[in-house]
């Protein structure tokens, strides 16, 4: 039934219905016990109200299940659209993460510095900083680094933590590069550098460390940087210095110069 017929009828039975009560109602009245005749028409009109009460009950019903089944049909698109929103979103986490992993190599991250990262749900934060140190690295690289004096970098660290780092210091050829078996597993977080290390170039390796993840708390002159250790630099952990607040590649990008070491005559054993 179109729904404007639908709409006419309904509205035809409402008003018929109090119409039909009332002529039942003085049919009754008036009616005659002896009157056959109208003992029929009230019956006639008792029908007539009984029908039109069953076609509205009829009517009704069949609004409340087409009002049910509309219901029902948003409900199961709602679902729909829920399910494939979150697929879509499922979807859109796994590619963040395998961007923010492959990031996250290409800054020289070690592979269980990433794993933790994720686990903890840090790794973001951590290459957000990355990227301003990059960018710090990338401006220094070209500007004019120093050449002279071929200084070399000794890095305390585990074999899988340093290949990032080694290949990105290494993009100044004038550094040298060498790998220390560590003494113990704490992480680095100290630079040492000679005297004769140009502010420039501690710039660039520590700029280079924070861009793999590496948390740095300070960057020191030997306590005697002169002889072998003027064109050093090492890269160890530093105790002392551990609860000192990290430095950012905003703060290492203005330093030019740098106090230190405290304790003279410090053995050498800095490590992972």
């Amino acid at each position: 039934m179109p729904h404007a017929v639908s709409t006419l009828f309904s509205f035809a039975l409402l008003a018929l219905l109090p119409l039909i009560s009332l002529v039942g109602g003085v049919l009754s009245l008036y009616a005659d016990p002896a009157d056959s005749k109208n003992h029929m028409r009230l019956l006639a009109v008792l029908i007539l109200s009984a029908l039109a009460t069953i076609g509205m009950s009829i009517h009704d019903d069949r609004g409340h299940q087409k009002d049910s089944d509309a219901l029902n049909t948003a409900l199961s698109a709602t679902k729909e659209d829920l399910a494939t929103v979150k697929g879509q979103s499922q979807s859109i986490q796994s590619d963040v993460g395998t961007l923010l992993n492959v990031m996250a190599q290409t800054f020289g991250y070690a592979p269980e510095t990433i794993r933790s990262s994720f686990s903890d749900e840090s790794l973001a934060k951590r290459l957000t900083a990355s990227v301003g140190a990059d960018q710090q690295r990338t401006a220094l690289l070209s500007s004019k680094l120093p050449a002279e004096g071929s200084p070399e970098v000794y890095y305390y660290a585990k074999a899988d933590e340093a290949a990032g780092v080694e290949k990105a210091l290494k993009e100044v050829p004038s550094l040298r590069v060498t790998i220390k078996t560590p003494i113990d597993k704490k992480p680095s977080n100290v630079i040492w550098i000679g005297d004769k290390i140009d502010a420039k170039m501690a710039q660039y390796v520590a700029q280079t460390l924070l861009r793999a993840g590496v948390k740095l708390n300070m960057i020191l002159r030997f306590n005697d940087g002169s002889g072998f250790k003027a064109n050093l630099i090492e890269i160890g952990a530093y105790e002392d210095y551990r609860s000192s607040p990290q430095l950012t590649s905003d703060e290492i990008s203005t330093m030019t110069n740098f106090q230190r070491d405290p304790k003279p005559g410090r053995t050498p054993i800095q490590a992972n």
